[in-house]
């Protein structure tokens, strides 16, 4: 799988053996797909021991239309996630995971 995003542990830059060895040891993904296309439209990824949100991409032809969300929401309340206290280290995009209570984070 060959993916391309632009911020967190995956970003630009990265090399695809690190991509591709992030995503096989994720303790779990949620990905989104056009239905007409099969295209992936966005995706998140989670690693174990706490469990922290790592990754969530939308493609920028659908950012806006509330994907980002329908992502995170599975991601973090679907299966046996929902049992988790889940941590999130991240600088932007506050306004999608503040929906599901992660607070900005402080200056330490």
């Amino acid at each position: 799988m060959v993916v391309s995003i632009h911020g967190g542990a995956l970003g630009p830059g990265a090399d695809p053996e690190d991509i591709e060895r992030q995503l096989a040891s994720a303790w779990r993904i949620v990905a989104a797909y056009e239905q007409t296309t099969g295209r992936m439209a966005g995706f998140a990824r989670a690693v174990s021991d706490g469990v922290a949100l790592a990754d969530v991409y939308v493609t920028k032809e659908e950012r806006g239309q509330g994907l980002g969300t329908q992502i995170v929401r599975v991601m973090i309340e679907c299966g046996a996630a929902w049992r988790f206290r889940w941590m999130l280290h991240t600088s932007d995009v506050h306004g999608l995971y503040g929906k599901f209570g992660f607070g900005r984070p402080d200056d330490t």
